[in-house]
C-alpha cells in the first residue's frame, strides 16, 4: 500500500454548473491542460493557505498604509487650502476697501478744490463790484511808541530821582 500512495489513482469530485463547468473547461484548456490537472494546481497552491483566504497580502497591507498616509495628506493640504484661501479673501477684503477708502479721498479732495475754485471766483466778482483791489499793506512804523518810552524813562528819573537826594 505505501508503493500506491505516490500515485494519483484517488479521485475527488464536486459539483458544479453547466456555466461553471464550461469556464472552468476553458481556463484549463488556455494552459494545454485538463480541468483535473488544473484543479489540483489549485488545490495544492491553496490547500496550506485556506485560513488567510481573504486576508490582504502584505503587498495589499502596504499599499493600504500608502493609501492612508495619502489621505492624511489630502486632508492636511486641504485644511491649508482653506487657511490659505481665508487668508487670500481676507487680504483682498483688505486691499478693496483700501483702494475705496483711497477714491472716496480722492473724490473728497477733488470736491475741495472745486469749492476753492469756486470762492476764488466769487471773491474776483466780488473786487471787481467793489472795484478797488485787496488793500496794499504798509509798513508804517510809528515813531511815536519809542519816543513816549523815552520820555516816560527821562520824567521817572527826575521825579524819582529828586525824591531820593
Amino acid at each position: 500500500m505505501e508503493n500506491n500512495m505516490h500515485y494519483r489513482n484517488v479521485t475527488l469530485s464536486t459539483r458544479v454548473s453547466a456555466a461553471q463547468k464550461a469556464e472552468y473547461v476553458k481556463l484549463a484548456g488556455k494552459f494545454n491542460i485538463s480541468i483535473s490537472d488544473w484543479a489540483l494546481t489549485l488545490i495544492e497552491h491553496h490547500k496550506n493557505g485556506y485560513e488567510t483566504i481573504g486576508d490582504p497580502t502584505p503587498k495589499e497591507v502596504k499599499l493600504d498604509r500608502e493609501i492612508q498616509l495619502k489621505n492624511k495628506q489630502i486632508q492636511k493640504l486641504k485644511a491649508q487650502r482653506d487657511t490659505t484661501d481665508e487668508y487670500a479673501l481676507n487680504m483682498q477684503q483688505r486691499s478693496n476697501k483700501a483702494i475705496h477708502d483711497r477714491d472716496e479721498s480722492n473724490y473728497a479732495l477733488k470736491e475741495a478744490l472745486v469749492e476753492v475754485e469756486k470762492y476764488k471766483s466769487r471773491l474776483k466778482i466780488a473786487e471787481s463790484l467793489i472795484g478797488t483791489e485787496r488793500p496794499k499793506e504798509t509798513n508804517n512804523k510809528s515813531i511815536i511808541t519809542p519816543i513816549s518810552v523815552g520820555i516816560t524813562t527821562i520824567l521817572a528819573l527826575v521825579i524819582f530821582g529828586n525824591k531820593i537826594r
